[in-house]
């Protein structure tokens, strides 16, 4: 019996007790195309709270939960900022830590294990969690999880592949992750998949193993548990249009295939420790609907990104949200959408709405330390988002100005002279963002930094 199986046991453990739902975090909320039925809803904030707050409302719905938790590496995880618009090889500037990965004995444990235990409510009958780890805390991560989920409950785990980078000189270089894949019951969706052929199998067939009997599958040969395909390889190069320069991020083709093989079109997928949106591009592609957390400024604004980047592209550039809404929430700790009174948005109203001047002191400082000039504002701008009918109190962005790698975004834009109020988010190369209500009254505007 499950209740007889033996259990990890950590200094500090304790069973999860209830947690107090949190709904008042920023969250933005975006629907898909018209021909699809998916939407995409971003949380900022502590994850365990919020995970309340979707058990209230999302019970036993979620048909797949993907994580890609802290794995207690011992590291620090910085994200390389460089300025826009600067040749391949500009050096980056220096950046503070993005997060910490250091544990103390059994806190790591216990975060996990409080998680899991939330994300166990979540998921569907019929639903898979996948989570994500490395040689670091596997071991122990797959014994909490057998408590949590039970341990005749655990269907495989997938070893991640991938090469490039350093080469240890006295152990085997670690080269490759661990997906641990549970299911909430005895029924679980589970579709195949399937990879080419190799040269040499395609040369061969199977009729001189197997016998005549046997031909080569028109799909190809099913993916088996360990995945070294091209298609999932990690990111390494830098100039890589995926590489958004953020730590630990997965490549989309590996999400993708998780994704395909763990759900369907329609289904409702989440992502915890959603990083830098990789999941929920992934399924929005898909045809998912899909829900992302994080507490990390910079992840939600590069998410956010990807998802208005996913958005079907016109002629003259990105289409209209439908729509991006976002509830700014006062009382809320994250810095999101918080302006430091130390830094400035000069805008200009007249004809256009005119961006004049962007010096957040911050990054200002970083580059000269590091020798980094820049000449144009913009520079310093990844993009910007504008709502021109803002009403105090949902930001709907009509206009997103999300410029290719290394371009600068425009800075002037039409706006509608039937507006009363613009509100304009500006996200810095940092991946924080600012924001500004300018309004028709004044044609000059600078909001304090």
């Amino acid at each position: 019996m499950e209740t007889e199986m033996p259990r990890l046991n950590w200094v500090g453990k304790e069973n999860p007790k209830n947690v107090a739902p949190v709904s008042t975090q920023t969250v933005i909320a975006t629907k898909g195309p018209e021909s699809a039925a998916q939407s995409t809803t971003l949380y900022h904030g502590e994850n365990l709270g919020i995970l309340a707050h979707l058990v209230t409302r999302f019970s036993g719905q979620f048909n797949l939960i993907y994580i890609d938790p802290p794995f207690d590496s011992k590291e620090n995880y910085h994200r390389k900022t460089r300025l826009r618009g600067v040749i391949s090889g500009t050096p980056a500037i220096s950046n503070p830590v993005q997060y910490v990965d250091r544990w103390a004995p059994g806190q790591y444990l216990q975060f996990l294990y409080e998680r899991l235990t939330m994300l166990n409510q979540l998921l569907h009958e019929r639903g898979s969690i996948l989570i994500h780890c490395d040689r670091h805390r596997e071991h122990h991560i797959r014994c909490v999880a057998d408590e949590v989920f039970g341990p005749t409950h655990f269907r495989g785990a997938i070893a991640w592949c991938y090469g490039g980078g350093g080469a240890a000189k006295r152990q085997y270089a670690a080269k490759h992750d661990v997906i641990l894949w549970y299911s909430k019951s005895n029924e679980w969706t589970f579709n195949r998949q399937f990879r080419p052929y190799s040269e040499g199998t395609r040369q061969r067939g199977l009729t001189q193993v197997k016998g005549s009997s046997y031909s080569l599958n028109e799909n190809g040969a099913m993916l088996n548990d360990w995945w070294a395909d091209k298609p999932v390889q990690k990111i390494l190069s830098p100039t890589a249009r995926e590489n958004l320069k953020y730590p630990t991020q997965k490549p989309l083709g590996l999400l993708e295939r998780l994704i395909r093989g763990h759900s369907n079109p329609g289904d409702l997928v989440l992502d915890a420790f959603c990083g830098s949106g990789t999941t929920l591009e992934a399924a929005r592609t898909l045809d998912r609907s899909v829900i992302g957390i994080d507490q990390n400024e910079c992840a939600i604004t590069t998410s956010l990104k990807r998802i208005l980047r996913a958005q079907k592209k016109t002629k003259n550039g990105y289409g209209p949200i439908k729509p991006v809404s976002v509830k700014l929430q006062a009382t809320s700790k994250s810095s999101l959408m918080m302006l430091p009174s130390s830094d400035v948005i000069a805008v200009e109203w007249g004809s256009a709405l005119n961006i004049k001047d962007f010096f957040p002191t911050d990054i200002v400082k970083r580059c000269e330390s590091s020798k980094v000039k820049f000449e144009d504002w913009r520079q310093l701008v990844d993009y910007i988002l504008i709502d021109p009918n803002y009403d105090g109190d949902r930001f709907v962005p009509t206009l997103a100005d999300i410029p290719e790698r290394n371009a600068l975004v425009a800075g002037t834009y039409e706006i509608p002279i039937t507006s009363k109020a613009v509100m304009i988010w500006l996200i810095d190369v940092d991946g924080h963002a600012w924001r500004t209500v300018v309004l028709p009254e004044s044609k000059q505007h600078s909001t304090a930094k």
